[in-house]
Parts: C-alpha cells; structure tokens; sequence
C-alpha cells in the first residue's frame, strides 16, 4: 500500500522524527483558518497518489493565510486518478540553512536493506542518476538491531558535525527502525531542513513545558533555538548554570523563563539563579530576559527580585500562549 503524505507524516512523527506543524483539512475556509493557527508562510498540499496530478502542481505555496485559501481552491479541483483529493496538508514552511535526503529501501543485488543519503533535496534515486558523487550508500541486516554508528557512519560521510552530526544520526537511525518495524518496501524523506539558528532561549519548568511553551513560542511567530528544562525545586546555583547554558549559544539574543504548572518550585531561587548567570555573563537582566513565568512558591519575593533589575514578568493568571506572544513581541520574529 501507499500512504498519503499525510499518514507518512504522522506515522514519522510517532517515531520521533521531527516534522514541521501541520494540519489535514477538507475546504479552501479551513485551509486559510489553519494557516493563520500555524503562522504563515505555509505550504499547502493536495494529498493524492496519481503520479500525474502530482506533476499537475499539488504543491504550492501561501505566505498569508488569504492566499492559503486561493491556493486551496485550485487544488481541490485537482484529478487525481478519477478521485478528489483526499485531502489538503497546510504545512509551516521554515527558514532553512541547508536541506538533505534520505531513503530506505531493499537492494534486490545485496539482498540487505540499504539506506542512501545525499547533501541535495529531492527523490534519492534520481539524485544517484543524476549526481551519483553526491550520494553515500550503507546496507545493514534486516535480522539484527539496527547499530546507530552505521547511521553515524552515513551521516558524517554527508559532511555533518557536532551537534547536528548527533541530531541527524537519531533521525536517520529512528527512519532505519521505522522501515524494518512496519516491513516497508521504501521509506523516503525528499527533504530534511537543518533549520536556521533560532534567537530565543527557552528556560522551561517540568510537566510538560518544554512542549508547551515551544509550541506556543512557535505559534506566534519566535525561533526557538535551544530549550533546559529546570525540574522541580532547582536550587540558585541549576538556574544560574541553565541560564549561562542556553545564553552560550550562537545567536540566542534573549531568554523566558517559563512554566505551566503551580508547584512547591521557590520561584525567587529561580529569579536569583537566572539573574545571576545572565550578570556573569555580561548582559542586562532587563534586556536579556525577556518575560518570566513560575507559578510556584515565594512568588512575591521572586516578583520584587525581577522589579529591582527591571525584568518583565507575569503571574499564574496569565496565559502559557500570552506569555509567549508578549516574549516573542520583545524580540521579533
């Protein structure tokens, strides 16, 4: 069987490969709805299977969410094969540094499933007619667990280092997985983005946070470019390190200290901590945090320490989204 782009999708990220927000939708009105929830520029596609309405155009692209709606019009009276489309993926189209591709498949020669890769965005397969010295090529066996240093192996003959080396190897490894798991023929991913460096540091609470307040970053337009989660009751000295950690990478201008839970968390010894890194560190509280949020104990102690040095915050009764939206305001999109 094949699957719509959509049901890949959800299935990639099931498994832990990241893929960009999106939403499955049936008229032009919906389409111009959710491209305004996911934030334009969006792409909208006609999910189908007829390889000629793919070449048809199902593929283009909105950059406001009225224009999502007029592209959704034309691509819901495309053929595909005798049917209607099944549906319209409204995608986030990102800001993208550098973009790869990736396929598993079996190779009927080696009789052993082979995964190909190459630095170039598009179908793997035509990369190789095309530019075979921009492709790299690994077999593995079908019988034993798939070995992550294979998938190292692949991704650093592809030029990768560091932090993306690590990155990209657990997306090819979980894609590896994912094919042997479910007994695929092929398993392609035309287009994966190594996205641009974001300028927004997130120092985050427990119970679910992390997700929540990236999201919600996301959604009003910031660039989330590195997250730490502080736990429950951090003392002065794990806020402080976790401020100086998120600060230490490139291009972070700002950070929010955020969580979405009321705890037993003494939010001063968090006002203290992160004060203090960013004060080590050279920079202006007020200009460096750009809102706090700890719903915890000893807020009004934390409230009085933030006023001193000038640092917007909010209480429990604002919003994890508003929140967001006032961090994101400070420092642009």
């Amino acid at each position: 069987m094949r699957f719509y782009e959509f049901e890949a999708k959800r299935l990639l990220g099931k498994h832990g490969i990241p893929v960009p927000r999106s939403g499955i939708t049936h008229t032009a009105a919906e389409a111009e709805r959710l491209a305004s929830e996911i934030g334009c520029p969006v792409t909208v596609k006609a999910q189908v299977l007829s390889p000629a309405a793919l070449k048809a155009g199902a593929v283009k692209l909105a950059e406001t969410a009225a224009k999502a709606k007029q592209a959704a019009e034309q691509l819901l009276q495309l053929d595909d094969g005798g049917r209607k489309p099944k549906g319209l993926l409204v995608e986030k189209r990102p800001q993208v540094t550098r973009e790869l591709s990736f396929g598993v498949t079996y190779d009927g020669s080696a009789k052993l499933p082979v995964i190909i890769a190459s630095d170039m965005a598009g179908n793997v397969d035509a990369i190789a007619d095309e530019h075979p010295d921009r492709v790299k090529r690994r077999h593995f066996s079908a019988l034993f667990p798939f070995s992550d240093y294979l998938a190292k192996e692949l991704v650093s003959a592809l030029g990768l280092t560091g932090a993306d080396l690590a990155r990209m190897t657990s997306i090819v490894s979980r894609l590896a997985q994912l094919f042997l798991k479910y007994d695929l023929t092929q398993a392609d991913i035309t287009s994966l983005a190594q996205l641009e460096d974001g300028n927004f540091g997130l120092v985050i609470g427990a119970g679910g946070g992390s997700l929540t307040f990236t999201d919600a970053v996301r959604k009003h337009g910031g660039r989330p470019a590195n997250y730490a989660a502080l736990g429950g009751n951090p003392s002065v000295r794990k806020a402080q390190r976790l401020a100086k950690l998120i600060l230490s990478k490139p291009g972070v201008k700002k950070i929010a200290v955020m969580s979405n839970v009321v705890s037993n968390t003494r939010a001063d010894l968090v006002a203290r901590g992160v004060i203090k890194g960013v004060v080590e560190l050279g920079l202006d509280p007020k200009e460096t945090i750009a809102i706090f949020r700890i719903p915890g104990a000893w807020e009004t102690d934390a409230f009085k320490i933030l006023e001193k040095y000038g640092v917007d915050y909010c209480d429990r009764s604002v919003s994890m989204s508003e929140a967001a939206r006032r961090a994101v305001a400070k420092i642009g999109r």
